[in-house]
């Protein structure tokens, strides 16, 4: 079931990576040759996905690396940075009646850094205590 899985999710991110950067790249002529980038794309795709899954064996160091990554920029950092950008003043500059957008910014950006420690300190634990990467258990 999960190679499966792995081979519908993968066809439907490879397609959507190719379609937003593959016509882009135009070097060597890469926008002429859809089945070369195709191949190139999803060879990648594939040793990413091995490396993380063999790299992170335990799947609550993978959940807690992903969320610390991805929660806090999503639903703090990024809204506040739109709305300053909207606001068109400096993003990490301080003014008068964007203080509390200020203030949002760096305070995601610490949250942050301190998800990120955590969770790789929580890896380097797993990793010590348990099993090192790319270890079979």
């Amino acid at each position: 079931v999960r190679s499966g899985s792995y081979a519908i999710n993968s066809q439907a991110f490879c397609s959507s990576i190719d379609r937003v950067v593959g016509l882009r790249v135009k070097v060597f002529g890469w926008e002429k040759m859809h089945r070369v980038r195709w191949a190139i794309l999803t060879a990648l795709v594939s040793m990413l996905s091995y490396l993380i899954a063999n790299g992170i064996p335990f799947f609550k160091d993978l959940v807690a690396l992903c969320g610390a990554a991805t929660s806090i920029p999503l639903t703090l950092l990024i809204p506040a940075i739109f709305y300053r950008r909207i606001q068109g003043v400096p993003l990490f500059f301080p003014t008068l009646h964007s203080k509390y957008s200020f203030v949002l910014v760096l305070f995601s950006m610490a949250l942050m850094v301190i998800g990120l420690i955590g969770a790789i300190g929580s890896i380097d634990v797993d990793w010590s205590n348990k099993t090192g990467p790319f270890a079979c258990h």
